[in-house]
């Protein structure tokens, strides 16, 4: 497991929490706001327009709850503690480059290492990093393939659980979209029109701007997304290269 500390404290149950709470309280205010009132009219039309409209939307947060529990619960994926990943001592780090031999006989091949070549080393979990590891302060262990630390779900995101997150995003994404645009003509054609009471109407409108501001906050995580430029391994080759370069060229002058 990557969790080599206590995971549920206090700290970290809060954004949790919160999340879940967020997600219960649009998902029972649309219920029985706006789909209640249409399975049970009297018209054919509004109650089979309702049904539609519940079958959608349950499924919808039936695929949010399911990618939630995935990506929370799903190792995102840690350093095995095996060859050819541990060392002796300090002093194989310092020789051992980027290549090396398993005992299986299998070449390990490593693109990110130190401007000296050698492999880059983990002082905290005593191992060697593979490409596109990073230590995380949370977990306190070594993330393969590390995304970032979700604070909103106590996990980080990694090789095994970053397709998870991803669809999490998108799935709450277009429930979002399906409720708020099914809850906006009928705040404007109720809440004007109709008669009700206060906190029916004040709890309508208040779970159609929530929906939308929720919305707007993960449409701007999707369209930064592509504007990130992601190193890739090329790249960092030739910018090690240059560094070695500019250092050969620089000597320190004496005074």
């Amino acid at each position: 497991m990557a969790f080599r500390c206590d995971r549920w404290t206090l700290i970290n149950v809060l954004p949790v929490g919160f999340v879940w709470v967020i997600l219960g309280t649009i998902w029972s205010l649309y219920s029985l706001l706006h789909l209640l009132p249409q399975i049970t009219s009297e018209k054919p039309d509004i109650k089979q327009n309702g049904i539609i409209e519940a079958i959608v939307c349950n499924s919808l947060t039936f695929m949010v709850v399911t990618c939630l529990v995935l990506a929370m619960f799903t190792d995102p994926g840690s350093v095995p503690d095996a060859p050819p990943w541990q060392a002796q001592n300090e002093e194989d780090d310092k020789t051992s480059t980027g290549k090396n031999q398993t005992g299986t006989g299998t070449q390990v091949v490593q693109h990110e290492t130190k401007l000296s070549g050698a492999r880059r080393w983990c002082k905290n979990c005593s191992l060697y990093k593979p490409d596109r590891c990073h230590h995380c302060r949370v977990c306190k262990s070594c993330i393969l393939k590390m995304d970032h630390h979700c604070p909103w779900i106590a996990n980080c995101i990694g090789f095994n659980n970053h397709k998870y997150f991803l669809l999490l995003v998108f799935y709450a994404l277009v429930n979002l979209a399906f409720i708020s645009f099914t809850l906006c003509y009928e705040t404007v054609s109720l809440v004007y029109v109709v008669e009700m009471t206060f906190w029916r109407r004040f709890f309508l409108v208040f779970v159609t701007t929530f929906s939308l501001i929720m919305g707007m906050l993960l449409k701007c995580f999707f369209s930064a997304a592509p504007l990130v430029d992601f190193p890739r391994h090329d790249d960092n080759r030739i910018l090690r290269e240059k560094t070695r370069s500019l250092r050969k060229r620089w000597t320190p002058v004496s005074l």
